[in-house]
């Protein structure tokens, strides 16, 4: 029973089937029943295993022991014994004597127990249970999940059921989302991969060594490494072999012939295409009835893409991608130069920064490799039964699992998670992430916090992307972190596991960027939105939408925005605040920095939602639901720059003193750092989320430009127009 001790509730009485039960939990109250507890525990030591004498003598005076009396003649019916680190409790032994057993009385102490944890923060509560025993009905009822099995002792060879229950703890992180705040997305959605169709130009950068074959070779790679799917239009093939050497074989047209074969579209289809993308493409040589023959041929390859729905062309003619936004529009196909694309593939490749955090006892490491810790790994994978599916996946080896990006969190020797996403996710306008960790370790909330995170941001990257969560059955708190970023259930009930899924956008959305938005939006998710970004009446008005089954639905903004996270909707008039913060708190709080601390840093960089404390007088500025700009000072070798954004989600004025322990965790101020903040009592606590890092970093000279800031110094939040919002963010992104 490590930890702190845990302060019970008052005695409670409580009326139930004829006789009354008086939970005991003071110590002075417990202290005569001891001895009871004691006996009837060493006489039920098969299930309540053995515990020395001095523990309940202990667990009293720490307010770990609670005791039921039953009836007038305040009998002992029972006990619950209990302890754990903060925030998850565990319970060690529940015993109820035999002839008060089925009457209420262990559902009594349950729930006491369970009040109290709430009272005082406490996340979960888990007991540990043999699977022979027939109290597991019980545990089941009262919802406690098996989110493990393990071996007990080698003296009875038993198999353990890890049994937990989450609390409905107030936190930071506690979604606020009415249960029908979703897309209406659908299992079905996502299940094509995304397809890239490549000119011949491409392919003979590559083959010829022309200037652009590093680009070639990139994206070609990418797709014999699986990472991408590259297919070709029969006009390919048909072009190379009229082409083609008069030779037994030849080369490049065996190359050509790997790849995946668009057949060409009816006569009548292919010639509506034609005329079409003549028109827009080579408008004066249609007019004129003159297109050469390579012209057609050009005009064929895009079309074929077009009719097969291809997610993207790819090609280095100029003329093709002078148009690109009208082919866009009109046909939902991306035309993309085969540099840029090239960088969109190297960029999905890119490793996840590596993250060291420390906790109240223990650091915690989030790295990107897992190789190493193979063995290590497959027992872990043992120890929860893990699907067949997920172990596969967690222990192939580099070379197998090269289109899998795996990351591993530990927390000193221990592993607490496991996650895998699709590498190229942004590509591929969908992902599957498959995760597994332990609950009941300590530094679980922080593992899944980090992890959940990291994987939504680096999936949507390149691109908004579609995320498939699976989750072994009994993952109960990875599913309620999940729930907090916005993912939602995907169908009926499963004995094997869980599906979640969400749209994540990965940067800000405005009115310039929209129509294109709405398209891929409308791609990834099969959800409809307005043509136009709606005028910014309120934080919490509603956007309309049609979801994927036809069904038309309003949502509020600022749900819009926990659905689609990470991202900022800046519709017109939507005003934002710039607000100051020093270098060290900047790099602890929003993981904004681009160089690599050698010493761990502070919790609050791993949460969904984090606190930022200012002056009260900065209290009216910070309203729910206002975008934020963080500017990083110069001071202590600042950047002078805005390096994050975000959005508040709540917003209080506290005293110093009543400042929640919750709260000072999301944060990265100590009490003492307080005094200098303000010196006045109180402190304004801002809760925001949504944080996005920008690709680039906005200069104070480049703010000035803008009018964000006048010729002094950002001191002080201040509030900046939506305009001015969006002009920082387009350079703050470049790939938005």
């Amino acid at each position: 029973m490590s930890g702190a001790p845990i302060v019970s509730l008052r005695n409670l009485k409580v009326k139930n089937k004829g006789f009354v039960v008086d939970i005991k939990s003071e110590d002075s109250d417990v202290k005569p029943f001891v001895d009871a507890v004691r006996n009837h525990a060493d006489r039920e030591r098969d299930a309540l295993g053995f515990l020395p004498a001095p523990v309940y003598d202990d667990a009293a005076a720490r307010g770990n022991l609670l005791v039921a009396l039953v009836t007038t003649n305040r009998e002992y019916g029972g006990h619950v014994l209990f302890g754990g680190t903060f925030p998850h409790a565990r319970i060690f032994q529940l015993f109820v004597v035999e002839h008060f057993r089925n009457k209420g009385v262990a559902q009594e102490l349950i729930t006491h127990l369970t009040k109290m944890l709430e009272e005082y923060g406490y996340l979960s509560v888990s007991a540990t249970v043999a699977e022979d025993l027939p109290a597991n009905g019980f545990w089941e009822k009262i919802g406690f999940a098996i989110v493990r099995r393990r071996p007990g002792g080698a003296a009875r060879n038993r198999l353990l059921n890890v049994r937990i229950r989450q609390l409905n703890t107030p936190t930071l992180f506690d979604a606020q989302l009415p249960a029908a705040a979703d897309l209406g997305l659908i299992e079905q959605l996502g299940a094509q991969p995304a397809v890239y169709a490549i000119d011949l130009n491409v392919f003979w950068d590559i083959i010829k060594g022309r200037p652009r074959s590093e680009y070639a070779a990139d994206v070609i790679g990418a797709a014999f490494n699986k990472l991408i799917q590259i297919v070709v239009a029969e006009e390919f093939i048909n072009e190379l072999q009229r082409s083609s050497k008069a030779t037994p074989t030849d080369p490049a047209l065996e190359f050509a012939m790997q790849f995946p074969t668009l057949p060409e579209p009816e006569p009548i289809v292919l010639q509506q295409l034609l005329d079409e993308l003549g028109r827009l493409i080579f408008p004066n040589r249609l007019s004129r009835g003159n297109l050469s023959l390579q012209d057609r041929s050009d005009l064929v390859h895009l079309a074929t893409a077009i009719h097969h729905s291809a997610t993207g062309f790819v090609t280095s003619d100029d003329t093709l991608l002078k148009v690109q936004d009208p082919l866009y529009k009109r046909y939902g196909i991306f035309v993309l130069h085969v540099k840029n694309f090239a960088a969109l593939v190297k960029s999905s490749q890119m490793r996840m920064p590596a993250i060291s955090v420390q906790l109240s006892s223990d650091t915690l490491r989030v790295w990107d490799r897992v190789s190493g810790h193979s063995q290590a790994i497959r027992a872990f994978l043992d120890s929860f039964s893990t699907p067949t599916m997920l172990r596969e996946d967690f222990l192939a080896r580099e070379v197998v699992s090269s289109g899998r990006k795996r990351a591993i969190v530990t927390s000193g020797s221990d592993i607490v998670c496991l996650a895998s996403w699709d590498a190229a996710a942004g590509l591929q306008n969908r992902a599957d992430v498959r995760l597994v960790a332990n609950e009941e370790h300590p530094a679980a909330e922080a593992a899944l916090e980090c992890i959940i995170g990291a994987v939504c941001s680096d999936a949507s990257h390149v691109a908004p992307v579609l995320l498939r969560l699976y989750l072994p059955s009994g993952h109960v708190m990875a599913e309620k972190v999940a729930f907090v970023y916005g993912f939602r259930t995907v169908g009926g009930p499963r004995v094997d596991d869980v599906i979640l899924q969400k749209v994540c956008v990965g940067r800000p959305i405005y009115a310039a960027n929209w129509p294109k938005m709405r398209a891929v939006l409308q791609v990834v998710s099969g959800v409809s939105f307005p043509e136009s970004l709606p005028t910014f009446v309120a934080h919490d008005q509603l956007i309309s939408l049609r979801t994927a089954d036809g069904v038309s639905r309003d949502v509020k903004l600022t749900d819009l925005e926990r659905l689609l996270a990470p991202t900022l909707i800046v519709l017109p008039g939507r005003p934002a605040n710039i607000v100051p913060i020093r270098r060290g708190y900047a790099d602890q709080l929003l993981g904004a920095s681009r160089q690599l601390s050698l010493l761990p840093g502070r919790e609050a960089m791993l949460f969904s939602e984090r606190v930022y404390f200012s002056a009260p007088r900065n209290f009216n500025l910070f309203k729910v639901g206002v975008p934020l700009l963080f500017y990083e000072s110069g001071r202590d070798g600042g950047r002078a720059s805005v390096t994050a954004c975000a959005r508040i989600v709540h917003t209080k004025v506290l005293r110093k003193s009543d400042i929640p322990r919750v709260m000072l965790r999301h944060g990265v101020l100590e009490i003492d750092d307080f005094d200098q903040l303000t010196a006045t009592d109180l402190v304004s606590a801002a809760t925001f989320g949504n944080v996005m890092v920008l690709d680039q970093s906005v200069s104070l000279n480049r703010l000035r430009e803008l009018r964000c800031v006048d010729a002094s110094n950002l001191v002080c939040p201040r509030q900046i127009s939506d305009q001015q919002l969006i002009d920082v963010l387009v350079e703050g992104f470049a790939r938005a």
